[in-house]
């Protein structure tokens, strides 16, 4: 069985359940401590959840209160995204091409602003040394693995790839020349933001949640100050990914039901793969 939801009232569970078997899905309903769960089959879930979805964006009567939690998806997307970072310094090393490979594909400014817009996403997979990889590795196996959980492994990683891309863009767009960018902090850092702006967006629809959900933005820049600076750092591409994150929150908030489908989990996956490899085949030819 899968867990849809826990720490539920009696009535919150009742309702839930109410749906499910209306849309005729399987459920099981269990007390756990002061709060209830509402469990469906593995094969049913992603159903499930859907459904439930668009029930509490479509009735004022039923929300889950402050206490339930919608529980997320499991995935380790962010601990595979690490082992490609290391695979991908792994490579240059071997090669002994490191410096060539950062003039080559680092984020540039002026060569972004000529028009290699490739660069912007083929400079996340570059590190100037094993220190600087294990940083960003770290930050994108505990960050990047909650986008996933709570987008979805396939909108997550869109998610994860877009800001650290536009965020690039953007900072060679603001230094026009004598910049170059490397790293894939910055996609670390829009995933921060992706994870405060959706948190800000769920505790401001709570009743009293507004106070709380400024502490997530704030939460969100405390970190950006904490960890985003220091050596082989760009203050500005961290500032700037974690805001496009914050800006890409806004429409999961508003779809997620939709978005969570795996049809288009799946889509945004394969979208994700053909960014990466257009970027590198562009970059060599």
């Amino acid at each position: 069985m899968h867990m849809l939801y826990k720490n539920l009232t009696e009535d919150q569970a009742n309702t839930c359940g109410l749906v499910l078997a209306a849309s005729g899905i399987f459920y099981h309903t269990e007390r756990k401590g002061s709060g209830w769960s509402i469990q469906v089959r593995k094969a049913d879930a992603e159903k499930a959840f859907s459904i439930m979805g668009e029930h509490l964006a479509e009735n004022q009567t039923w929300k889950p209160g402050e206490d339930a939690e919608p529980v997320r998806q499991k995935t380790y997307a962010g601990f595979w995204i690490s082992i490609v970072l290391i695979s991908a310094y792994a490579a240059a090393a071997m090669i002994d091409a490191p410096p060539h490979a950062i003039r080559s594909f680092g984020s540039s400014a002026s060569r972004v602003m000529d028009g290699q817009y490739y660069r912007t996403i083929t400079a996340l997979f570059l590190h100037a040394n094993v220190g600087h990889l294990a940083g960003n590795i770290i930050g994108m196996a505990v960050f990047g693995t909650a986008v996933c959980r709570t987008a979805g492994w396939g909108v997550g990683l869109l998610i994860i790839l877009l800001s650290g891309g536009i965020g690039n863009l953007m900072n060679a767009f603001l230094y026009k020349a004598g910049h170059v960018s490397i790293g894939a902090s910055t996609s670390v850092f829009g995933s921060i933001g992706y994870l405060s702006g959706f948190s800000f967006l769920d505790k401001s629809r709570q009743p009293g949640g507004r106070r709380r959900a400024w502490l997530s933005i704030g939460g969100g820049l405390a970190l950006l100050a904490f960890i985003g600076s220091g050596e082989y750092t760009d203050v500005m591409a961290h500032f700037l990914g974690f805001s496009v994150g914050i800006i890409f929150a806004a429409p999961y908030s508003v779809w997620g039901s939709l978005l969570k489908k795996k049809a288009v989990q799946v889509m945004c996956i394969v979208f994700t793969l053909v960014i990466i490899g257009g970027s590198w085949l562009q970059g060599f030819y």
